[in-house]
């Protein structure tokens, strides 16, 4: 009797064996969906599984189509990589352009702030008077962080008075959308422009203002004329605008009046 004991037993015990053993295996050769298992150099890609190895993997070919390709016939995308903070998601060794590429950012730059926009306005202006204020009509123009303004402006100004006209000064103005201060003039000017009598000249200015902060702006030509009385005979100025992104690093131009 107590031979049969043991022979139960150890038929027991070698069976729990043998069913543990199988099922080691079949964990180690099936395993979970997200179960990661260290692999080596010359270990198969596991699909389904996370695939861990601190070794670079290359695919290397001689083909005139591509070599890989990754299509979802779902709702997601193809391609998911994922990169520390900071880090760039890709390298390529080519400067090619890629056909279809979609991208909303070059350099930092939102597309909206690579976009040229444009400004324009015409009409009489003003006439010159003794303090500096807009002579050609201004256009409006809005800026926004790192973009800088080229303005084109224009007006006839010209005399009916004997021995003409003087001491026109003219420049690039600025001045914030809605304020009634002096406007900010780019550079230091054309100073001291002149007609004589029974003459019309058109005169203008063109220059990039930068610096600004982002909000919206006034900008054409400007001036003041110590001799405004005789500048009677005046027509129609032309204002163009066109905002756009400066380069990462480029220097700001000044917008104050520099001394001669």
């Amino acid at each position: 009797m107590t031979s049969t004991v043991f022979g139960r037993a150890f038929r027991i015990g070698r069976t729990t064996a043998l069913s543990l053993g199988v099922g080691v295996m079949l964990a180690l050769v099936l395993g979970g969906t997200t179960v990661a298992l260290a692999a080596v150099p010359g270990d198969p890609l596991k699909l389904g599984r996370i695939n861990s190895i601190n070794k670079l993997s290359t695919l290397v070919g001689n083909l005139s189509s591509p070599m890989l390709r990754v299509q979802n016939k779902g709702t997601g995308t193809a391609l998911n990589l994922r990169v520390q903070a900071g880090k760039p998601p890709l390298t390529v060794n080519s400067g090619g352009r890629v056909a279809k590429l979609n991208a909303d950012r070059v350099d930092g730059k939102h597309a909206n702030q690579l976009a040229v926009k444009t400004a324009f306005t015409s009409g009489f202006g003003a006439n010159p008077t003794s303090a500096l204020q807009f002579l050609a009509p201004p256009a409006l123009v809005t800026v926004g962080a790192g973009q800088a303004v080229q303005v084109t402006s224009n007006k006839a100004f010209g005399s009916t008075v004997a021995g003409g006209a003087s001491s026109l000064n003219l420049f690039i103005c600025s001045r914030p959308e809605g304020s009634i201060a002096t406007p900010n003039a780019a550079g230091s000017g054309i100073l001291g422009n002149r007609v004589a009598q029974s003459t019309r000249v058109t005169m203008g200015l063109s220059a990039v203002i930068a610096g600004l902060s982002p909000g919206s702006y006034r900008v054409g030509l400007c001036g003041s004329s110590s001799n405004a009385a005789n500048w009677n005979s005046n027509e129609f100025g032309y204002t163009s605008a066109l905002v756009v992104t400066q380069p990462s690093g480029a220097a700001a131009s000044t917008t104050s009046v520099q001394s001669r």
